[in-house]
């Protein structure tokens, strides 16, 4: 990120900071470990089927729609390790969809991928999400996720060999106020108890009022459980959780003198950018913004950035805007973490 000291108005350097933040207090709440969500069981008798275990601990009032996506990443990724041909060029995601058709719940799901091509640079998949099970009701359609991987090689370019926009000018997270809501004797979704959360730009849920119309939030996330590739290095599956907060520049449109209100997803596009070598530790910046809302719908568009100025991914995402009410219990759902 270009960074700007909020003390100082002359540009800083945009490496990390050599000393981070202390954790903010969500540490305290057990975060969950991504990684360890995603972990998914094959059904031997049924190639290309997984089981899953989703807890409350990725919800807002429901599970998140990106976490459910990274699950269906996760489980493309596992088939094509098992299918791929030894020799051929490491595919990666490049761009997946997801589609919402029916509420799913914590609890066990079911999982299925199909290969609708396999090439030497690029395979597309479909994969299917429902609940498991007893726990799926009849005629329970679930999420469709279709997705491209893709190998990150080409042919030799000249200059320019590649474009990035650059990175909007935001203060470093060190200078930015931490999402404290335990401070506030306010009780988070359990989802943000996952991560360390530092506000950029916009107004927090618990905030007694803001002026309607601004359709423009920024937040700094980090995972306190880091979701490590084999390498180390930030596993590009942890990018769609957090891409999938953009509801927020659309809660910032409409203020705070509405009802509580929910943004359920009805659909979700990621398109990852150039594989990059981020630290799995490190701020995760996410730029939303609301571009249209309607009766009963919203729009909006979400780009992430790591903590050196390099974007990981850009989103979009249209969502319902409802009245809050709690979600019917899954009588099947493990205990909350």
């Amino acid at each position: 990120m270009v960074w700007r000291a909020m003390s100082d108005p002359a540009p800083t350097d945009p490496a990390r900071p050599a000393s981070p933040p202390a954790a903010a207090p969500n540490a305290l709440l057990h975060p969950a470990d991504l990684r360890a969500t995603l972990a998914l069981t094959p059904v031997l008798e049924r190639p290309g089927c997984y089981r899953a275990q989703l807890t409350r601990a990725w919800s807002f009032l429901f599970p998140s729609g990106g976490v459910l996506m990274s699950l269906a990443l996760q489980a493309m990724r596992d088939t094509l390790a098992q299918r791929r041909p030894a020799g051929l060029p490491t595919l990666v995601p490049v761009s997946a969809t997801a589609t919402f058709c029916s509420a799913i719940a914590e609890g066990p799901l079911d999982l299925e991928v199909q290969v609708l091509r396999s090439g030497r640079t690029a395979t597309q998949l479909r994969a299917h999400i429902r609940p498991l099970g007893a726990a799926a009701a009849p005629g329970d359609v679930g999420v469709e996720v279709a997705a491209v991987f893709g190998a990150a090689e080409g042919p030799a370019l000249a200059q320019p060999a590649c474009y990035l926009p650059r990175p909007p000018i935001f203060p470093a997270p060190a200078d930015c106020k931490a999402y404290d809501a335990v401070a506030q004797r306010v009780t988070p979704p359990p989802f943000y108890r996952n991560l360390e959360i530092r506000m950029v730009h916009g107004d927090v849920w618990w905030t007694a009022d803001w002026p309607p119309g601004d359709p423009h939030t920024a937040r700094y996330f980090r995972y306190l459980v880091p979701p490590a590739a084999a390498d180390g290095t930030l596993d590009p599956l942890a990018l769609p959780p957090i891409a999938d907060t953009m509801a927020s520049a659309v809660h910032q449109v409409l203020g705070r003198t509405n009802p509580p209100l929910i943004f359920p997803s009805l659909d979700l596009t990621v398109h990852f950018v150039n594989p990059i070598a981020t630290p799995a530790d490190a701020f995760l910046l996410v730029d939303a913004n609301a571009h249209a809302l309607w009766p009963g719908v919203a729009s909006a568009s979400a780009t992430v950035w790591d903590d050196a100025g390099r974007l990981l991914c850009f989103a979009t995402q249209t969502m319902s805007v409802r009245e809050a009410r709690a979600p019917r219990p899954n009588p099947t759902a493990p205990p909350t973490q």
